[in-house]
């Protein structure tokens, strides 16, 4: 994270980026059983067909572990679907919890750094990582 924030200080408003990232690590482990997650979630592995979600592609990535690190493609998306992934996914999984989602942010805040450190000949790259910091930043998704 430290490491993002020192290299993409050109980019970003690393104490902003760090302030965030205090408040979010402060989150609850999560306390269930590690539950199957894709692992490698972004809109890239999303097919959208006639404006709905009809597949979720390359699951090389796929473990067990704690459902944020999925959930973290909400600060991904556009905002204008920000709220209806949010809508559908609390009501198929009601006992996600706050904590969980806090947690989703965090890992939606190293993703997006991690996309625009690494983007340098890739312009889509940086372009989701540049917008999922910014949605990180001002978007809480409740």
């Amino acid at each position: 994270m430290r490491e993002h924030v020192r290299q993409l200080d050109a980019f970003i408003d690393g104490p902003v980026v760090l302030g965030m990232w205090e408040r979010l690590v402060w989150a609850r482990p999560w306390q269930g059983p590690p539950l199957w997650i894709h692992g490698d979630l972004h809109p890239g592995n999303l097919l959208i067909s006639g404006g709905t979600l009809s597949a979720v592609l390359d699951f090389g990535d796929l473990a067990a572990g704690d459902p944020a690190t999925d959930l973290s493609i909400v600060w991904m998306l556009p905002s204008s679907d920000r709220s209806t992934l949010v809508t559908s996914a609390r009501e198929e999984f009601p006992t996600v919890e706050d904590d969980t989602w806090i947690r989703a942010r965090g890992w939606a805040l190293a993703l997006g750094l991690a996309y625009l450190a690494s983007s340098r000949d890739d312009e889509p790259m940086g372009a989701l990582g540049r917008a999922t910091i910014d949605a990180v930043l001002t978007d809480t998704v409740r």
